[in-house]
């Protein structure tokens, strides 16, 4: 009989467990070719969530409201994907016991896109889904943990892909387990101080011991 984990896992979100970034970059490339875009993609992938996006890119190219017109078609036809082996491992976690939950900053709807997709149910979570609309407290206010907190007795880990969610999970009392998924490579996890040990290439490939992590 093999014996359970004990640990409460908490998933990440983008980057951990959907290939969110790729498919930003894989989007931006394409418009950065089509519109001659000297700047190149990064310029255009930090302008995403600012407000001022179409003014700041209107100052360098009379186009830019249909720049970025066709930046959503392209999100329509080019949608975020769950990695490969993702579902297997949450339903290996599944069998062995593991408390699964996920926090995340996305919206709701992006996180039922990626259970169907995945073929997964809200029942695969039991510690719960929280998103930007049912928590309280986002990362990276360690009090983002506290609504999974008191459904779990077991200690936690906290599975992302970024410096700021190692972060976060250091100052809320979490172990912390790095997915290199996104753009934080493991030399950066590294110069944090993150053990080795605690670095994998993806989500499948992350090891887990029975009993406690």
């Amino acid at each position: 009989m093999q014996k359970k984990i004990e640990t409460g896992i908490v998933f990440d979100f983008d980057d951990t467990l959907v290939n969110t970034s790729h498919t930003i970059l894989k989007r931006l490339f394409i418009l950065v070719n089509k519109y001659g875009i000297d700047e190149g993609v990064m310029y255009l992938y930090n302008l995403l969530l600012d407000e001022r996006r179409e003014d700041i890119l209107g100052r360098r190219y009379a186009d830019a409201k249909g720049i970025w017109s066709e930046y959503e078609k392209l999100r329509r036809k080019f949608q975020v994907t769950p990695f490969p082996g993702v579902r297997e491992k949450i339903q290996t976690l599944k069998q062995k016991g593991a408390p699964l939950g996920i926090i995340t900053r996305t919206k709701r709807r992006k996180i039922d896109l990626f259970l169907k997709e995945a073929r997964l149910s809200q029942t695969s979570f039991p510690l719960g889904i929280y998103t930007s609309e049912n928590n309280p407290f986002n990362k990276p206010n360690t009090k983002c943990f506290d609504l999974i907190k008191e459904r779990c007795d077991s200690p936690l880990v906290y599975i992302g892909d970024e410096l700021q969610d190692l972060r976060v999970a250091k100052d809320s009392g979490l172990e912390f387990v790095a997915v290199c998924t996104g753009m934080t490579n493991k030399e950066a996890f590294l110069n944090e101080g993150l053990q080795s040990s605690r670095i994998f290439p993806c989500l499948s490939e992350v090891q887990f011991e029975t009993g406690r992590y």
